[in-house]
């Protein structure tokens, strides 16, 4: 009867661990830097950008910003940095939309891109983010092609 108590215990205090590791880790994210994330509608005067970002633990809701306007918003890196958010974003242009579904953070990619600061510009001809290492903007995404049966009346 010994060896099949022992397996148990060992069941039981892996899940234990494991669902201490879990409780500390997200405890522990002050360790971890604050992350600020901004996009800038540059897609022309009287152009409003939809948009909804979210991550696997938070929804940011729908919002729709103005040209020149910025949306934003802060959180932590999570301790095994695969921290992700991603945003739809859609837009007419001479009737037709465009929309398009992006990284716009990615622990793995942009702890070095941009650090603790991540500003994008969102233009006609795609999503434009800061890079520090050569301190200008370049482009990541360009917007897929757009359905043309999609217009606006």
């Amino acid at each position: 009867m010994g060896a099949p108590n022992r397996g148990r215990m060992r069941v039981v205090l892996i899940v234990f661990f494991l669902g201490l590791l879990s409780q500390v880790s997200g405890f522990l994210t002050f360790l971890t830097p604050k992350v600020g994330v901004y996009l800038i509608n540059e897609l022309g005067p009287g152009k409003k950008l939809t948009l909804h970002c979210r991550s696997k633990d938070k929804d940011l809701g729908w919002h729709q910003i103005s040209f020149l306007e910025m949306y934003g918003w802060h959180f932590r890196i999570n301790l095994w940095r695969t921290t992700l958010f991603w945003c739809n974003f859609s837009w007419y242009n001479a009737g037709i939309r465009y929309d398009g579904s992006f990284k716009i953070y990615d622990a793995a990619r942009d702890e070095g891109r941009c650090a603790v600061l991540c500003d994008w510009k969102v233009r006609p001809t795609g999503l434009y983010a800061y890079t520090n290492e050569i301190g200008t903007y370049e482009r990541l995404y360009r917007w897929p092609v757009p359905d043309k049966t999609v217009s606006r009346k």
